[in-house]
């Protein structure tokens, strides 16, 4: 089955020259305002199932909140999400794939059971 992926995240790292007030830095620099605080989970009347909505205008560029879960490798992560969507089960994953002086790494996180309320977004 495939999938589309959506835009990645870019952030400059320490091999780039441009300094802290870069802004391909907003990971990074972390949270300015508490924006975790600012915003509400719902169930969708349409029956979609759950999401977040702001309560407040979020500036562009602003850093929301962190996805938190359960660090897996490639092969685990397929293997629940295999089990949890044969079951009609929600899954929780998402792939992190970060660049390290030309070696690639890719990292699973399931908020499934550890996670916060950004498994909602």
């Amino acid at each position: 089955e495939s999938r589309e992926v959506g835009a990645s995240l870019v952030e400059c790292g320490a091999a780039c020259t441009c300094g802290p007030g870069c802004p391909n830095r907003v990971v990074q620099r972390g949270r300015g305002v508490e924006l975790a605080n600012e915003v509400e989970v719902f169930l969708s009347v349409k029956g979609k199932g759950w999401g977040v909505r702001a309560t407040r205008l979020i500036p562009k560029g602003a850093f929301v909140m962190e996805y938190v879960g359960e660090a897996l490798e490639l092969e685990e992560a397929t293997q629940r999400r295999a089990r949890q969507e044969a079951q009609g089960e929600m899954t929780f994953l998402m792939v992190v794939r970060e660049n390290f002086g030309g070696r690639r790494q890719s990292t699973c996180m399931d908020a499934r059971y550890e996670g916060n309320v950004a498994r909602f977004v």
